[in-house]
């Protein structure tokens, strides 16, 4: 209202058009009391129009009055919500703003000596810095802060229980980040709690952290977390997750602990990867829940690498798991639908270990579509299951897949027997390391691979033209071949027609010429498949590399593929 009568004063209000004075007048209508209740305007883009219709109408030679109607004018539209106002006035006038602090704690000459006492004094946004010290404290963090521990000379600070009962850290805010603590001794005595850090919100990171000694290292109870490049040891249980998805558990060690990971009631869509998971009872325990990633981790030296009880549609990929006294165990009980491919089984005492021979569910020990690979300096296309160190097949064709399947055994001792649970019908020759995945196939794709990234004019660029037809009918293609620069200009285009049958793949070795005249530039090489017989465009592929331009110009040769 203040802005109004000012702009009617100073002759602004007539300044401005007809939609911006009925939006205007929108908006304090809105805004005034309506049977004892204020309403209020939270939406940042009305907000944002309301301020700058609001400078308007104040402009005037006085500073003080714009100053004055400004801060009414914002305090009509936020109505006692809490937000940052940033408004740069000229002469006098400072900016309102909200800035987050940094506290720093160390055991003297700090802000405080206490972690809790800093956590209390802080605002939402704050940075807390720690340095070394031992801190016996049982922190309750209920606000978005960083806590920050520093490495001063004598180690990381030190979350210190001394073996009593209680939590180390209790996460109750969410989107908070731990970094650099070392947490340890905390333990259930007498039916207490004994939790290094208890997570109950969404969104907290915990970062370079040592929990060790506890019952258990890492309580989660909230979704969305993740624990990243923590060592966690010497604990019960090093990190469970407790019916809740979304977590991600990634680059970690996790060792020497009764139970490595646990994810307990129905946790779903959990991501653990690139993890050491070794010299613990059980590596990873999955209880239920459907959907859990097991990616790319060393599952190493454990009394039982991976275990599941009732879980069902594990995907576990990429790891190597060895030296276990069991590798993977599937109990009497489980569903199973499991995804269990491409990874290396390495000398376990036993690989897979069941309580059953059938499951409602299949177990899946191969890769579910075709995929392009290289194997041995060739590129080949095929499903791709596990590496068996126990596998003893052939492989006459050189692609690196077994030419029988691999019979999965294990032992039943009401049998007194081995019986078998599956079959792996592409096992790998060779440790997963000796395969280079390019791409997956389910219909027919074009894909190129050079064997550098930069290159001289005047020398030759190899690589690999792989055109593949993973369906059950013969391919009549057309595939259309293009050169340019980094601006988009066309250097040099080229056909190549043919057919493939059914299953099969077309992989041309050869290389582009580049010719010495060509200058430093970034080129991209793309290749477009065509159905030759409808034209009809199936897929697409670039591939970037860099010239070295000479100082010569001569004109010897021409774009092109050999």
């Amino acid at each position: 209202m203040c802005a109004f009568l000012k702009g009617q004063r100073n002759g602004n209000w007539k300044k401005l058009a007809r939609i911006e004075k009925a939006f205007y007048r929108a908006a304090l209508s809105y805004t005034m009391p309506r049977h004892g209740v204020r309403r209020s305007i939270v939406r940042d883009s009305v907000v944002n129009k309301l301020l700058i219709l609001i400078k308007r109408l104040l402009e005037a030679p006085s500073q003080r009055i714009f100053k004055r109607g400004f801060e009414r004018a914002a305090r009509l539209i936020w109505n006692h919500y809490i937000v940052i106002l940033i408004a740069i006035f000229t002469f006098s006038t400072a900016a309102i703003v909200a800035q987050a602090k940094v506290i720093t704690v160390c055991p003297s000459g700090c802000d405080y000596s206490s972690i809790q006492s800093a956590i209390d004094a802080a605002n939402n946004g704050d940075l807390i810095e720690v340095y070394s010290g031992n801190y016996p404290e049982n922190l309750n963090v209920n606000k978005q802060i960083t806590l920050q521990g520093y490495d001063t000379g004598d180690g990381k600070p030190i979350i210190n229980g001394s073996g009593q009962s209680g939590n180390g850290i209790t996460v109750n805010a969410e989107g908070v980040l731990i970094d650099g603590f070392e947490i340890k001794h905390w333990k259930s005595i007498f039916g207490g709690s004994g939790r290094g850090v208890v997570i109950n919100e969404n969104n907290v990171t915990i970062r370079n952290c040592e929990i060790w000694d506890n019952t258990v290292g890492i309580w989660i109870e909230s979704n969305y977390n993740k624990i990243y490049k923590c060592k966690i040891y010497a604990n019960n249980v090093g990190i469970s997750v407790v019916a809740t998805y979304g977590n991600r558990i990634e680059n970690s060690s996790i060792f020497i602990n009764e139970c490595g990971i646990s994810l307990e009631g129905v946790s779903s869509s959990n991501f653990i990867s690139k993890n050491s998971i070794y010299s613990n009872g059980i590596g990873i325990h999955i209880t239920a829940g459907s959907g859990n990633f097991i990616v790319e981790n060393d599952i190493w030296e454990n009394k039982d690498g991976i275990g599941f009880l009732l879980a069902v549609n594990s995907y576990i990929a990429g790891n190597y798991i060895g030296l276990n006294e069991r590798g993977i165990v599937i109990s009497r009980d489980n569903p199973g639908g499991h995804i269990i491919w491409f990874n290396s089984f390495l000398e376990n005492q036993e690989d897979i270990w069941s309580g059953q021979q059938t499951f409602i569910l299949p177990n899946n020990w191969n890769s579910s579509k075709q995929l392009i690979y290289e194997y041995e300096k060739n590129i080949y296309c095929n499903y791709l299951g596990n590496y068996w160190s126990g596998y003893t097949g052939l492989d006459e064709n050189g692609d690196g897949i077994g030419d029988t399947p691999y019979e999965i055994r294990c032992y039943d001792p009401s049998l007194d027997k081995y019986i078998v649970i599956g079959e792996d019908n592409y096992p790998l020759m060779q440790d997963i390391i000796s395969y280079d995945l390019l791409a997956t196939v389910s219909a027919p794709k074009v894909f190129a691979k050079a064997d550098q990234e930069i290159i001289e004019a005047g020398n030759k660029l190899w690589g690999n033209r792989i055109i593949v037809n993973p369906t059950s009918q013969t391919l009549h293609f057309r595939c259309v071949n293009e050169i340019r620069n980094s601006t988009g200009f066309l250097q040099k285009s080229w056909e190549v027609s043919g057919y493939l049958g059914a299953h099969e793949i077309w992989n041309k070795r050869g290389y582009i010429y580049i010719p010495v005249w060509a200058p430093s530039d970034i080129y991209t090489y793309t290749a477009i498949l065509y159905d030759a017989d409808t034209n009809k465009e199936l897929d697409r592929c670039s591939l970037s590399f860099k010239v070295l331009g000479l100082a010569e110009k001569s004109k010897i040769g021409d774009w092109g593929w050999y």
